[in-house]
């Protein structure tokens, strides 16, 4: 009883306290109602802890972003490397051959529940260019070393600082030589990944430019339009951005036009991700094989799950997917014609080498491929054992496109492109001739005089404006420089080689910032302490002083009990045992 009328919850002390019936009814009343709301918001608030919800919350983090990998793949289809071992007129005209084989034999050779559908999907994969490059090399990832390029590509590459200046390192600015990675791509010939130098630091970069060669001078044709979602026949080149060491995915790329300046603005977003229990992310570093360097992405795991499952069930690769260089070592591309070289080289249409016929080698392709297109993968087993990565960088980007180049810096462009690449001069003969008849013309001359300073000669030593009246006068054969301009612009217009050739990318960050999205726990232990404490506090009066009243009474309990209790003497009666019993517990 005087624990009731001391303890700091007030409803119990008042209600004991209280000489009114109505006044304690009236605080039983509310003690009850106060416990049962308390209840249910304390069940809430467990329910809510126990549920691992997770808040996400977005700051603006001003720090220098890290700049990215740049793949850059060219689109013409026509390309070739040279040791390739099959030439792509060549491979399609083979396949024209046995085009003409009547429906009874392609059923014959296919199978009898080949349906029209699926042979047209058929004859897309195998009659396009990536049905070419996985007949006309065995291995299409390999390094740059082992990679023969017949063409220069990359024409021009600086690096800037967030100054706008060229990186430096030393006394030379640097370039792309010591930082690209060239791999052959199934769909795309030959692609390069850009890399940020190890001697420059990712941070201090700010954009890229390229110039690229596209050599679209190359006479060709394809039989077959198969259109693809995640293929481009566009003229052009194939842009790729991911984060430093990730896989590029071309299927996500942007296609750029030739004769544009393409402009390419990045912003940096940063994921933080929670793992189990409160969040579902995977904190894998590596796709595939740690040794090979890809780090893990969402997509890439995806997909490279969808390629298991092809390889275990039809024994093939499907070159359009991601695929390791244990794939390709044990495992033929799913299009892949054995003996394919053979039978190109041969002169007779049924020609054999070994036990292994044209018709047979066909049915084994068709078999793969088939099977290929036939089997449904398992997306709900990837997509669960394939999750988003606790730590993630992409980048989204806008895209701008200027014609390009001016034709004012058309002569100048191609001269500084074709002054270390002899092939453009030889390409090009007829910009040559016009750079040559251009550098002829100029009238401002510098020569030494005796006393080593330089000093312009000639009819206009200023370079700028016409020559003066009483030089033309005196030389009535002086060419009419204007004229002369005229002419050679108008015979520049007729030109399109720059314009259908080459074409110039930029790449950088607007701003020194980046968007960073980071999972919380919705509520973590401190927010649920004290949500329990208001609400105890609030609707019944109970704070953590009370707890100590609680173990207080406890104590007080034990040791009574424990505590031995005298004998009664004769002349001591029951209710003198009471009190001292009562003086014991309020001790």
């Amino acid at each position: 009883m005087d624990f009731a009328q001391s303890t700091s919850v007030k409803g119990v002390s008042r209600a004991v306290r209280t000489g009114s019936l109505c006044l304690r009814f009236m605080w039983i009343i509310a003690l009850f109602f106060g416990f049962g709301i308390a209840i249910f918001l304390l069940c809430d608030i467990f329910g809510l802890y126990i549920a691992n919800e997770t808040v996400t919350n977005i700051d603006e983090v001003n720090h220098k972003p890290t700049f990215p990998d740049v793949t850059v793949c060219n689109l013409n289809p026509f390309l070739t490397l040279e040791d390739e071992r099959l030439s792509i007129n060549d491979y399609f005209k083979f396949l024209n051959r046995f085009s003409n084989v009547s429906k009874e034999r392609v059923k014959d050779i296919f199978g009898e529940n080949t349906t029209k559908l699926e042979l047209d999907e058929l004859r897309g994969k195998i009659v396009s260019i990536a049905g070419f490059h996985q007949n006309s090399h065995p291995s299409v990832n390999e390094s740059k070393d082992s990679v023969t390029i017949p063409d220069p590509f990359i024409l021009s590459c600086k690096w800037y600082d967030w100054m706008w200046g060229e990186i430096t390192y030393g006394n030379a600015t640097h370039n792309c030589s010591d930082a690209i990675q060239a791999f052959r791509s199934p769909d795309y010939v030959l692609c390069y990944t850009i890399k940020v130098p190890e001697t420059v630091r990712d941070t201090d970069v700010r954009g890229l430019t390229l110039v690229l060669y596209l050599n679209e001078n190359v006479d060709g044709h394809i039989p077959r339009f198969h259109p693809n979602l995640g293929f481009s026949i566009a003229a052009g080149a194939r842009v790729s951005i991911q984060a430093p060491g990730v896989m590029p995915d071309n299927k996500k790329g942007i296609s750029v036009s030739p004769g544009h300046e393409t402009t390419i603005r990045l912003e940096t977003t940063e994921y933080e991700r929670r793992v189990e229990p409160r969040g579902t992310c995977s904190d894998t570093t590596y796709a595939g094989h740690a040794d090979e360097k890809v780090k893990y992405s969402e997509s890439i795991c995806t997909e490279m799950c969808f390629q298991t499952q092809i390889i275990n069930h039809c024994k093939c690769i499907d070159a359009m997917l991601p695929h390791t260089s244990d794939h390709l070592h044990g495992y033929p591309y799913c299009g892949a014609i054995p003996n394919i070289h053979h039978f190109v080289h041969n002169t007779k249409a049924n020609g054999s080498e070994g036990n292994t016929s044209l018709e047979e080698a066909f049915r084994q392709m068709g078999r793969n491929t088939l099977c290929a297109i036939r089997y449904v993968v398992n997306t709900t087993a990837c997509q669960a054992s394939c999750l988003q990565p606790c730590r993630e960088k992409t980048y989204r980007y806008s895209v701008s496109q200027a014609v390009w180049p001016h034709p004012a810096y058309s002569l100048a462009l191609f001269e500084r492109m074709a002054e270390d690449n002899p092939t453009l001069n030889q390409r090009f003969l007829n910009y040559t001739a016009l750079v040559k008849r251009w550098r002829d013309q100029d009238e401002f001359q510098v020569t030494e005089t005796g006393d080593g300073s330089l000093e312009p000669q000639g009819p206009n030593p200023t370079g700028f404006g016409p020559p003066p009246e009483s030089t033309l006068n005196q030389n009535p054969t002086q060419v009419d420089t204007d004229q002369a301009v005229r002419d050679l612009s108008e015979e520049l217009a007729q030109l399109k080689g720059i314009n259908n050739n080459f074409l110039q990318l930029k790449i950088l960050f607007g701003e020194a910032n980046s968007i960073k999205i980071k999972q919380g726990p919705k509520i973590t232990v401190a927010s649920a302490l004290g949500n329990v404490g208001g609400v105890m506090n609030l609707w019944i009066g109970i704070t953590f002083m009370t707890l100590v009243e609680l173990c207080e009474l406890c104590f007080k309990i034990v040791t009574a009990w424990k505590r031995p209790v005298p004998k009664p003497d004769q002349n001591t009666n029951g209710e003198a045992m009471r009190e001292m019993s009562i003086a014991s517990l309020d001790k």
